[in-house]
């Protein structure tokens, strides 16, 4: 089993994994196709089994709507969602995007923000370096959340 990351690759096939396995922690099923985002596709046998979004400016948390009190660097990655394929959670895919992301962008901080409940996303960036710098609770899609804000340098 050989995975491999293409750029922007077969988009409609990751808006069928979003579709699949999103499991209610992301909702912006838009950002697949629009352009100013990057795809990171992982692929197996060349069909996407995951992907992430990368948005490459520092005002993502404004863009995202979030009330966090914290300024970015100017030179900020953000990592907008990570959807793995049902069937191919577990198996490092993950992992295997956000390196991919990690060594792109080795020069800039990276951030991402993750749902405190989304246990396999906080874990999995944890192990890769990633650390809170800050938290916050606000309304989303209805739900009152607490969300951490990651950022690995």
């Amino acid at each position: 089993m050989e995975y491999l990351i293409k750029k922007d690759y077969k988009l409609d096939k990751c808006i069928e994994i979003f579709e699949n396995n999103h499991k209610n922690f992301v909702f912006d099923k838009n950002s697949i196709t629009d352009p100013i985002y990057t795809k990171f596709v992982c692929t197996l046998d060349d069909e996407p089994i995951g992907y992430a979004v990368v948005y490459p400016h520092n005002d993502f948390l404004t863009r995202e709507q979030f009330n966090c009190n914290y300024s970015p660097e100017d030179d900020s990655i953000y990592i907008w969602h990570i959807v793995v394929h049902s069937a191919h959670c577990g198996k490092g895919v993950g992992k295997f995007i956000n390196n991919a992301i990690l060594n792109e962008y080795k020069e800039h901080p990276i951030y991402c923000v993750v749902d405190k409940n989304n246990t396999p996303s906080l874990l999995l960036h944890n192990k890769q370096g990633f650390q809170i710098v800050a938290e916050f609770t606000q309304d989303f899609h209805g739900n009152m959340t607490t969300f951490a804000l990651l950022k690995h340098d």
